[in-house]
């Protein structure tokens, strides 16, 4: 039985949910008058405070994941045995739940879920945690407006980090383990997107791919052995199933690739043909009367103005206003070019003693405010530095053909430590600058929606150290601001080459700082 109140502030009105790790309460936050869940974790047999503390670290992880899509985590307490989280509640059913009252879904409604919760599990992915139990269970389709959240990080763990415990126990349900998990490789982001995909199979065709087995041992061998089957009522939704459960999780597409294709797929609307003769009949009638008012007016007016006795000067007055306009273009093509000469000649007459100094001042514009750059490439702020250098008068075409080979957004190039601080320096404010520090995989690998949704969540980032600890791998400490909260991790990024300075290649998550 639970208590009436919970850690002195949430009163415990009903039961609405039990699983394998605990019961789930719904509870009235009597500080800030909202209800929440709180979800009981640990206590199971063979549990130690290890076990405890590595939900600790999970859960406060997964509070930062601030996204639509994925259910929030206010709050984490110990209270015995056990850890209880406190979370966003959602007046919902699980997808399970949806399917097994309702039956199989329409691909383009299982679509729209799916995106819905690719896009929270995307967000998660770059933050570098993996969810590890992605099943019809923990989705949670919204009785209100159908959006869909995706919950339960309790086993979620944070890529790169060490395992606190490796107790042999199996974390995660055995039927949605993808292939590598099946053969006891690590999880990883690929491994969420095969457990999503299995999730997606399920509700459009009713049942799972993989038919149940004598145990977990047994459905874990057919997985690692056997390709899911085709979907049969999927329709438009089967290429991206069948990309999401590539046996190879290198094949695999990541899910920031997913989530758009299942968005594009939910939103496309068949375009319902109108009867064939009504679109020829309109455009027929259209063009009849336009030709007859547009010659009368136009003579109408334009030959009083001219010699209204005769209608021989009619081909000679439209040659004439064709003239001036030209003759008007002309000169401001003119005038144009006079101001540019005159705009070009000043500098390299006058102030040419100034301007070496430019190419200088690109160091220390970078050491002062990296979101200096301006544009992605940095082509903005190393133009009038490129010019400089060039004693032609043919500089600023020198500079724009030298612009690109810098590494982008006016960064410093000249070490991997150097380009990971000014990545960070551009955040959360110029996210352009910062995403052209990536290498085109990386970003492929992210995605551009999920990479903006995910600063947009964050007020401040500060970078408070950053070093070398292998070569092309930088270790770096930050200190997040988000709402007033302050949060220190330590992440590892790999880093390189690319022209004459460095691009960021991968971010391998959160590590234990180095000593």
């Amino acid at each position: 039985m639970p208590p009436d109140v919970i850690a002195g502030r949430y009163r415990v009105e009903r039961e609405v949910g039990r699983g394998g790790m605990g019961s789930v309460w719904l509870c009235h936050d009597e500080r800030l008058g909202r209800q929440v869940a709180v979800k009981q974790v640990g206590g199971l047999p063979g549990e130690s405070s290890m076990h405890l503390a590595r939900a600790l670290r999970e859960a406060r992880h997964s509070a930062a994941l601030n996204h639509p899509n994925v259910v929030a985590i206010f709050d984490a307490l110990e209270e015995g045995d056990h850890v209880l989280l406190v979370m966003e509640y959602v007046p919902s059913r699980t997808l399970d739940q949806v399917v097994r009252e309702d039956g199989p879904l329409e691909p383009r409604h299982v679509a729209a879920i799916g995106a819905d919760v690719a896009d929270g599990l995307a967000a998660a992915h770059a933050l570098g945690t993996v969810h590890r139990d992605v099943k019809p269970s923990n989705i949670l389709v919204r009785t209100d407006d159908g959006r869909a959240l995706i919950a339960d990080f309790g086993i979620a763990r944070t890529v790169g980090q060490e395992q606190l415990t490796r107790s042999g126990l199996v974390t995660g349900t055995p039927g949605y383990f993808a292939p590598e998990l099946a053969r006891g490789q690590e999880p990883s982001p690929a491994s969420d997107v095969w457990a999503l995909g299995v999730s997606l199979y399920t509700a459009v065709e009713g049942a799972a791919p993989y038919a149940e087995q004598a145990n977990a041992i047994a459905m874990l061998n057919t997985i690692a052995s056997e390709s899911p089957p085709v979907p049969a009522r999927a329709g438009p939704l089967t290429p991206v199933i069948e990309h999401m459960l590539e046996h190879d999780p290198d094949d695999r597409w990541t899910m920031a690739r997913v989530a758009a294709s299942l968005r594009e797929l939910a939103t496309d609307v068949a375009e319902p043909q109108p009867a064939p003769e009504t679109a020829p009949t309109v455009v027929e009638t259209v063009p009849e009367p336009v030709p007859e008012p547009e010659p009368v007016p136009v003579r109408a007016e334009r030959l009083p103005d001219t010699v209204p006795s005769s209608p021989a000067p009619e081909p000679e007055t439209a040659p004439r206003r064709r003239v001036l306009p030209v003759l008007v273009a002309l000169a401001l093509v003119v005038a144009v070019v006079a101001a540019g000469w005159l705009l070009t000649r000043d500098p390299s007459d006058d102030d040419r003693a100034d301007r070496p100094g430019s190419a200088g001042a690109e160091k220390p514009s970078r050491d002062s405010s990296p979101k200096s750059s301006g544009s992605p490439s940095g082509g903005a702020s190393d133009q009038s530095g490129g010019t400089s250098e060039e004693p032609s008068t043919t500089e600023p075409p020198t500079s724009e053909s030298s612009a690109p080979e810098p590494p982008p957004g006016g960064a410093d190039a000249s070490s991997p430590a150097g380009v990971v601080t000014d990545y960070y320096g551009l955040l959360p404010e110029d996210t352009d600058a910062a995403w052209a520090l990536l290498t085109p995989a990386l970003q492929d690998k992210i995605g551009r929606g999920t990479f903006d949704g995910f600063w947009a969540t964050i007020d401040d980032v500060r970078v408070e150290d950053a070093s070398e600890v292998d070569d092309g791998r930088v270790e770096v400490t930050l200190t997040y601001d988000t709402g007033g909260r302050q949060e220190q991790e330590t992440r590892q990024l790999d880093v390189e080459p690319a022209g004459d300075g460095y691009l960021i290649s991968d971010d391998l998550g959160a590590v234990a700082p180095s000593e």
